[in-house]
């Protein structure tokens, strides 16, 4: 127990003198965010292209650009980083006009807004293309109209505002003296009002949401896998036994639950490739996750786990890791639309070449 007790004070101690702002995870993360960006801009030129006469288009094109909006915010927020750096590195001897510090915490907090956006936009996309495959007359019908899309999409901005912008009101950039440089800059200020408005939105965006989210698409995922290997197995049969046989070779009398069953089953290529790509997004989505509600159940296990306590340095460097992954999640969804969508893929090049 003792030999425990000194390995976490030695490993405090290094965290300590360590600089989060320049780990590898903040390179890492600019880079990944930035290439990302250039993916979604390109991606999105490419979805307007195709047409938004299906709802779902529409859908993936919302969660392309909440997708963009975000990485562009956190890539503004890396290069905040350098800005900082430059100054932790020559001791303040390097000071610039603005404090970099205030710019990054705005840029981080309206990255949040949006990556709010992908989680519910995601989250719908899922619970659609569960319902398409389990009761597809009832989709075609309702959910992947254009107008339940959008107003879907609207509600969600609406949505994200909301617990965005409270926690920007109270906070700004205003001249103050800094310490460490011995000048009046234009420094973070922060209101006391927003602490009790950051518990309530960040406890709702950081917790309950992505809580929800991760089973909600877990089971979005089962549902549509299992719904595959049913659809590979109704194809198998139908490849040797004809529609109206039974395996006995005989008559099937229930012709009108035969064709329930095709049309339940008998996926087009078009409809199997964005249930693949659904999965694959959700899969990739739900690893990423992982961090975040890992690191919010830390933070309420040990009280200390945050910001300015006791294990202040750890945790800046584990929320950089969970940021990464959130960034990792953001930005390899276009190699999704990529290869599972070969309209998109046609039509990438046909645009771009």
């Amino acid at each position: 127990m003792a030999n425990f007790a000194n390995t976490t004070a030695v490993l405090l101690l290094i965290l300590d003198n360590v600089s989060f702002e320049v780990s590898i995870f903040g390179f890492t993360r600019g880079v990944i965010s930035t290439l990302g960006a250039i993916g979604h801009s390109l991606t999105i030129g490419t979805f307007v292209s195709m047409g938004l006469k299906d709802g779902i288009n529409l859908a993936f094109l919302f969660l392309s650009l909440s997708d963009l909006l975000y990485l562009i915010s956190i890539t503004a927020g890396s290069f905040s980083y350098v800005f900082i750096t430059t100054e932790l590195l020559t001791n303040f001897k390097v000071c610039f006009l603005i404090d970099a510090y205030g710019v990054t915490v705005f840029f981080v907090n309206i990255a949040s807004g949006f990556y709010t956006s992908v989680m519910l936009v995601t989250t719908f996309l899922s619970i659609a293309r569960c319902l398409s495959v389990a009761s597809p007359v009832w989709f075609r019908q309702h959910v992947s109209r254009k107008n339940i899309v959008g107003t879907f999409m609207v509600v969600s901005c609406c949505f994200c505002l909301c617990t965005a912008v409270p926690v920007l009101v109270f906070m700004g950039i205003s001249p103050a003296f800094d310490s460490r440089t011995n000048t009046t800059r234009p420094m973070l200020w922060i209101s006391p009002i927003r602490k009790f408005v950051t518990n309530i939105t960040w406890t709702l965006i950081g917790s309950v949401i992505p809580l929800a989210v991760q089973f909600i698409l877990t089971l979005c995922v089962f549902v549509m896998t299992s719904y595959l290997k049913k659809s590979l197995q109704f194809r198998v049969m139908h490849a040797v036994v004809p529609a109206n046989t039974n395996p006995n070779g005989n008559i099937s009398e229930n012709t009108e639950v035969n064709t329930e069953v095709k049309e339940k089953f008998k996926f087009s290529g078009k409809e199997l490739q964005i249930i693949k790509q659904l999965i694959i997004i959700s899969i990739v989505f739900i690893v990423c996750n992982v961090p975040k509600i890992s690191l919010n159940i830390a933070k309420f296990a040990v009280p200390e786990f945050i910001t300015n306590g006791k294990f202040g340095k750890l945790y800046e460097i584990l929320d950089i890791v969970r940021d990464t992954f959130q960034i990792i999640n953001s930005s390899c969804n276009v190699f999704v639309y990529y290869n599972y969508n070969s309209k998109f893929r046609s039509m990438f090049w046909k645009w771009y070449r």
